[in-house]
Protein backbone atom coordinates (compact mmCIF):
# COMPACT_ATOMS: atom_id res chain seq x y z
CA UNK A 1 0.00 0.00 0.00
CA UNK A 2 2.79 2.49 1.11
CA UNK A 3 4.67 1.92 -2.20
CA UNK A 4 1.42 2.96 -4.59
CA UNK A 5 0.83 6.03 -2.56
CA UNK A 6 4.58 6.48 -3.12
CA UNK A 7 4.07 5.62 -6.78
CA UNK A 8 0.98 7.38 -7.02
CA UNK A 9 2.44 10.42 -5.33
CA UNK A 10 5.16 11.21 -7.86
CA UNK A 11 3.03 10.02 -10.83
CA UNK A 12 1.00 13.57 -9.18
CA UNK A 13 4.21 15.42 -8.87
CA UNK A 14 5.63 14.86 -12.49
CA UNK A 15 2.29 15.63 -13.80
CA UNK A 16 2.18 18.99 -12.58
CA UNK A 17 5.62 19.71 -13.29
CA UNK A 18 4.31 18.68 -17.08
CA UNK A 19 1.68 20.94 -17.19
CA UNK A 20 4.09 23.96 -16.57
CA UNK A 21 5.27 25.84 -19.00
CA UNK A 22 7.74 25.06 -21.37
CA UNK A 23 10.54 27.45 -19.93
CA UNK A 24 13.33 25.35 -17.77
CA UNK A 25 12.79 27.06 -14.98
CA UNK A 26 9.16 26.68 -14.56
CA UNK A 27 10.03 22.50 -15.69
CA UNK A 28 12.65 22.51 -12.41
CA UNK A 29 10.76 24.31 -10.30
CA UNK A 30 10.81 22.60 -7.12
CA UNK A 31 13.57 20.03 -8.27
CA UNK A 32 17.10 21.15 -6.99
CA UNK A 33 20.44 19.17 -6.55
CA UNK A 34 20.45 17.08 -3.61
CA UNK A 35 24.44 16.88 -2.69
CA UNK A 36 25.20 14.38 -0.31
CA UNK A 37 28.82 12.91 0.99
CA UNK A 38 29.81 9.38 0.00
CA UNK A 39 29.21 7.72 3.35
CA UNK A 40 25.61 8.97 3.27
CA UNK A 41 25.40 6.92 0.44
CA UNK A 42 27.22 4.29 1.65
CA UNK A 43 24.71 4.53 4.85
CA UNK A 44 21.32 4.43 2.30
CA UNK A 45 22.90 1.75 0.30
CA UNK A 46 23.03 -0.04 3.64
CA UNK A 47 19.84 0.66 5.61
CA UNK A 48 17.17 2.40 3.23
CA UNK A 49 17.95 1.20 -0.32
CA UNK A 50 14.66 2.36 -1.48
CA UNK A 51 15.20 6.10 -0.48
CA UNK A 52 18.91 5.50 -2.38
CA UNK A 53 16.93 4.47 -5.82
CA UNK A 54 14.38 7.36 -5.07
CA UNK A 55 17.40 9.92 -4.53
CA UNK A 56 19.19 8.71 -7.61
CA UNK A 57 15.69 8.81 -9.35
CA UNK A 58 15.42 12.64 -8.30
CA UNK A 59 18.94 13.35 -9.47
CA UNK A 60 18.32 11.56 -12.83
CA UNK A 61 15.23 13.69 -13.38
CA UNK A 62 16.96 16.87 -13.14
CA UNK A 63 19.19 15.74 -15.27
CA UNK A 64 17.36 15.08 -17.83
CA UNK A 65 15.15 17.93 -17.57
CA UNK A 66 17.84 19.94 -17.61
CA UNK A 67 17.97 21.42 -14.36
CA UNK A 68 21.53 20.74 -14.07
CA UNK A 69 24.24 18.69 -14.97
CA UNK A 70 25.84 15.33 -13.39
CA UNK A 71 29.23 15.71 -11.42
Amino acid sequence: MRKSLTTLTLLAALGALASCGQTVEAGCAGWRQIQVVGATVDYLAEKDPQALRALIGHQEFGVAAGCWRNG
